[in-house]
């Protein structure tokens, strides 16, 4: 199965996985102050957003500044909920042909909904629409928007994983809790049953603003180190 977020042929997997021993004990640390098997993410402190959502804000004009409280929607989560959201992660997972952003657009971090920019050649091969995990997320997103589901009942998320590196991914607020739309998967999964370490996640899905999902503070060292790699091997999240 071709992985939903491509990355460099040369990056260091030993580099990686000690980053991300760093990265994952400093968050279990901050992971105490919460209950473990919480259904809702937690809105901690403030963080930059990823660079490259910056960019897409500023291209796309689609963010807005954010209220600081927690967005209190919830989507009931019943046979409808379920329907849409499956039929959304599974069919933009069919939609797109994960691919690399250097191999795409031959620069290192762009994101963007590759099927709503579908007629640009460069993000077309075989018919198929080309992205990495975070287009996979913001076609998610649009898919739903379009589909009435309120802004402030989703957002994205970016998280880690030893295989596979930083990994953003689309969460919707449902009343069964917060789940995850992934494109490495075709199953929506609750955020805490997933096996990804959290890294930082917006507050709704039309914000420009970022925040810890734990409420305490988790050390910046281990999060540059773990952006650094992903920076020498030429990608941020996916």
């Amino acid at each position: 199965m071709t992985r939903a977020c491509p990355k460099s042929k040369h990056r260091s997997w030993w580099m990686r996985v000690a980053a991300g021993v760093a990265l994952s004990g400093a968050l279990a640390a901050a992971a105490q102050a919460e209950t473990p098997s919480s259904s809702f993410m937690a809105q901690g402190d403030h963080m930059a957003a990823p660079t490259g959502f910056a960019d897409y804000c500023q291209r796309t004009i689609q963010c807005v500044a954010a209220p600081s409280a927690q967005p209190t929607t919830v989507v009931e989560f019943d046979r409808a909920t379920r329907s849409l959201i499956d039929a959304v992660n599974r069919g933009v997972n069919r939609a797109i042909v994960a691919t690399s952003d250097q191999d795409v657009y031959g620069v290192t971090e762009v994101w963007a909904d590759p099927l709503a920019e579908a007629g640009a050649q460069a993000q077309r091969t075989r018919g198929f629409a080309r992205g990495d995990c975070e287009d996979f997320a913001l076609a998610k997103r649009d898919r739903l928007l379009k589909a009435g589901w309120p802004p402030e009942a989703m957002f994205l998320a970016v998280a880690y994983h030893p295989t596979v590196g930083l990994h953003a991914v689309l969460v919707v607020r449902t009343s069964a809790g917060d789940l995850v739309l992934d494109s490495r998967s075709p199953y929506v999964d609750l955020w805490s049953a997933t096996t990804y370490v959290w890294v930082e996640r917006q507050v709704n899905a039309t914000s420009v603003a970022w925040v810890r999902p734990y409420r305490a503070a988790v050390p910046e060292q281990a999060l540059a180190q773990l952006r650094a790699d992903d920076a020498t091997a030429g990608t941020e999240p996916g």
